[in-house]
């Protein structure tokens, strides 16, 4: 459970951090926590009462900040998604694809599959980037834990990585 809390606020990280980058790429996790973050969201939005007399107050409020974080929102999804599409080796104006409802299924279906060579995540600075010596995903060069796996990765003096579990603790040998 702490894997999972841990990457899916790691995930909320990337996803705010990289408010307008629409360059580079997301692995899946970057890309499906802030989707299921953002529809529950937008479902609490779709359920407010349309009409609430008795309690008027709080809708008015609680409806006023739903309406905020969606509109916050929508700029940062377009971002991962294009990135997304990017790592799936597709380019950005896919997307436009999700405004017919068949589109919009073929779509979420490139989300869902796997990272593919691509010609976008040479356009990112290599630099800031290294790969887990347990899953192989790409993740930022100073992360302790991988976003995939939820592997913790230490750095050594002479550069070497090792790998923890963290349900154990133990350090894992590559």
């Amino acid at each position: 459970m702490e894997k999972i809390i841990y990457t899916f606020i790691n995930a909320l990280k990337s996803y705010y951090k990289n408010y307008f980058n629409f360059r580079g790429t997301s692995n899946r996790v970057e890309f499906w926590y802030p989707f299921f973050y953002n529809t529950i969201i937008w479902g609490f939005a779709y359920l407010l009462p349309e009409n609430p007399e008795p309690f008027i107050n709080w809708v008015d409020w609680l409806g006023f900040s739903v309406v905020i974080i969606y509109f916050v929102n929508i700029i940062p999804f377009i971002s991962v998604s294009v990135r997304r599409l990017h790592d799936t080796n597709r380019s950005g104006w896919n997307l436009l694809w999700s405004i017919i409802l068949i589109g919009l299924i073929v779509v979420l279906i490139w989300m869902a599959g796997q990272s593919r060579p691509n010609h976008w995540e040479n356009s990112t600075h290599s630099d800031d980037f290294k790969f887990c010596i347990n899953c192989g995903d790409k993740i930022l060069k100073n992360s302790q834990f991988c976003s995939s796996c939820g592997i913790k990765i230490d750095e050594s003096e002479s550069g070497d990585e090792s790998k923890k579990d963290i349900s154990t603790g133990k350090t894992l040998l590559p």
